[in-house]
């Protein structure tokens, strides 16, 4: 098949000239917005919609009115209405009808999902996941997940306060979370931990209000196991002693009375290691008694054989 530019030789020079124009125009132009976009001034923006991306620099608009800016640079706005307010805002991505679109000044914000941030005008460092997500907040470097506009999203989180709310606000607490939890590793704290009660006694590592139940329980002592009861130079009171003792206090030696234990608790290594400790003094009184009555009964059969 024989060349068209052969057999119309004017042809082809025309269409060469119109080629070389269209690549002189594109190279020189800043702003790209398709026949419906405004992109009317501002530089090196991309506009596709209509009436999108008015003004600023280095911005993305598509959709329908979006990214209606004045001077914001760096935004990127997709879908219809998206930032379609925005004024002087930059470093935006918006993407999901309306996402973002009250927002005028702030800043740096990522919007994901129709209607996501929706009433946000001036802050900044926010990031919504959902449709509707995050669509009355107002602040500052928050983070929503959710696809409501509730305003308890299935996550929430502060980057200034470094705190997260799993299905529930974060409060106080680093990790916040309203509901059960199921762990198949390892939970490790190098601080304290509070189930159930509303403070955490001061000097404790771990505080339950109500019950425990466990198989086993291991308690390591630091002191010493009362195994030197039984030593020789052990002193151990007598029974007048003791019997004294306990008529004035009420308790035996070294066991905390009944208001001492309403007041402050047990300790349940202390405790075990008392409550052995008397086991073992009662041993030793056992012992001395079986002595006593060894001798006694020694003397009764001595008087049996002489009468």
């Amino acid at each position: 098949m024989k060349s068209r530019f052969k057999k119309y030789p004017r042809l082809a020079g025309s269409t060469l000239v119109i080629l070389f124009s269209c690549m002189v125009t594109f190279s020189v132009a800043q702003n790209y917005s398709a026949p419906s976009g405004a992109g009317n001034s501002g530089t090196d923006n991309v506009s596709l919609g209509t009436s999108a991306g008015s003004n600023g620099s280095f911005n993305v608009s598509v959709g329908k009115q979006a990214g209606d800016v004045v001077t914001g640079s760096y935004n990127a706005f997709v879908g219809n209405l998206a930032g379609r307010v925005n004024s002087s805002a930059g470093s935006n991505a918006f993407f999901g009808a309306r996402s973002g679109y009250s927002t005028t000044t702030g800043g740096s914000n990522t919007f994901i999902g129709a209607y996501a941030g929706y009433s946000n005008v001036s802050g900044t460092g926010n990031i919504f996941i959902g449709t509707n997500a995050g669509y009355f907040e107002t602040g500052s470097n928050k983070l929503y997940i959710d696809n409501t506009n509730t305003g308890t999203p299935l996550i929430f989180g502060d980057f200034s306060l470094r705190r997260v709310g799993i299905n529930a606000l974060p409060g106080s607490y680093t990790l916040n979370v309203g509901g059960s939890i199921n762990a198949s590793g390892t939970i490790s704290t190098s601080g304290a931990l509070n189930i159930g009660g509303s403070t955490l006694p001061s000097g404790y590592k771990l505080a339950v209000a109500g019950k425990i139940i466990a198989e086993e329980v291991v308690v390591k002592l630091q002191s010493n196991w009362p195994d030197y009861v039984f030593e020789p130079d052990y002193k151990l009171l007598s029974l007048d002693e003791l019997r004294a003792f306990i008529k004035q206090h009420k308790h035996l030696p070294e066991i905390p009375s009944a208001k001492e234990v309403e007041e402050n608790g047990i300790g349940v290594g202390e405790m075990n290691a008392l409550l052995l400790k008397k086991i073992e003094e009662l041993t030793l009184y056992i012992i001395k008694l079986n002595e006593t009555n060894e001798l006694l009964r020694l003397r009764i059969e001595l008087l049996e054989t002489k009468q």
